[in-house]
């Protein structure tokens, strides 16, 4: 619902400025604070909401945000009330890509978050087990859901599902865990995003 929402707006908010920005000058709005400030914020905005809906396409919408801003410049050549400046296209454009870091940044602090109350909630009724091993610093088990975490020496984790309480008491007793690991678990149960 949130990403539809997005798109809709995103192209809304483009057909606005378009309009606007190639509209007779006598059918363009008041502005509210500046003439660059205004474009600059409804660049911002535009970058913004392509961003949200498109996320993994950041480099397109900058590319994009770039030809709007200079086509439309350019296309105000066509009215006689109105002038096209390379000012005003550079404005529109720095508006757009603070609006896309911004949206940028939002999301990757949003995974984070996520992330982070995700790993709190999956260790939850987890056992931890300390190894004696170079490579492997501990393990967490949880014997109801076979949810496997490793935290590994070099801060690295990893995550595994539907592990046997059975390959989980035989690490723990073998005299090399990590190579029973290696040999065991790793290729044989479905590792989860840690």
């Amino acid at each position: 619902m949130r990403k539809a929402l997005s798109f809709f707006a995103a192209w809304c908010v483009l057909a606005a400025i378009a309009f606007i920005t190639v509209a007779p000058i006598d059918w363009r709005p008041d502005t509210i604070i500046t003439v660059d400030l205004d474009r600059a914020l409804a660049f911002l905005l535009l970058g913004g909401l392509f961003t949200t809906a498109y996320p993994r396409r950041w480099k397109l919408i900058l590319t994009g945000m770039i030809a709007v801003a200079f086509g439309l410049e350019l296309m105000q050549l066509m009215q006689d009330s109105r002038h096209a400046r390379l000012s005003d296209a550079l404005v529109k454009t720095s508006g757009g890509l603070c609006g896309l870091s911004i949206a940028l940044a939002a999301r990757q602090l949003w995974f984070r978050l996520e992330a982070s109350r995700t790993r709190k909630a999956s260790m939850a009724g987890m056992q931890e087990f300390r190894l004696a091993s170079s490579s492997i610093r501990s393990l967490y088990f949880n014997p109801q859901d076979g949810s496997l975490r490793l935290r590994l020496a070099d801060g690295e984790e990893r995550l595994f599902a539907g592990v046997a309480e059975g390959d989980i008491v035989a690490m723990l007793n073998s005299h090399a865990p990590e190579q029973y690991f290696l040999d065991q678990i790793e290729n044989r149960y479905e590792r989860r995003a840690a």
